[in-house]
């Protein structure tokens, strides 16, 4: 994404900020676009959103924003771990739910020390076990599976 793009998010969600919009929201944003746009140490952002966390253990933006954090730090075990939190908090079969899965997933792939074939049964049974995989979904699955 473009920097003036990032600056003017960055800007837009300054100005709603307190303006009743979801301050979660707002936070979980402001930490994945404080990493986009490189206003500062990604394991820095990380260790602040941790500690939000804490207080809020189902705070979906706060825990996507985790596992978007720890993807970009390449800290895949960790991305795998948030992004599972996440899929824990959300309803089973929704569309976050699937995002998550997926993600948790996508961060799993990416660990080399795990056993490829087990994690592309996981995948299996995973889509298995939902009749309607919403079609991004199934598609990135898809592709995932042909990464293994």
């Amino acid at each position: 994404m473009p920097a003036k793009e990032l600056t003017l998010m960055w800007e837009v969600l300054g100005g709603i900020k307190g303006c009743g919009a979801s301050d979660e929201r707002i936070d979980g944003a402001f930490y994945t676009l404080s990493a986009l746009k490189g206003d500062g140490d990604v394991n820095s952002l990380i260790a602040q959103c941790r500690e939000q966390i804490k207080n809020e253990k189902a705070n979906w933006p706060l825990l996507t924003s985790l596992g978007r954090l720890e993807i970009a730090a390449g800290n895949w075990d960790k991305a795998a771990a948030a992004w599972a939190k996440c899929a824990a908090v959300a309803k089973g079969g929704s569309e976050r739910w699937w995002m998550a899965k997926y993600y948790e997933y996508f961060s799993l792939c990416r660990e080399n020390s795990g056993d490829k074939q087990s994690l592309l049964h996981s995948i299996e049974v995973t889509q298995s076990s939902y009749k309607d995989v919403p079609v991004l979904w199934q598609v990135k699955f898809e592709s995932l599976k042909k990464e293994l």
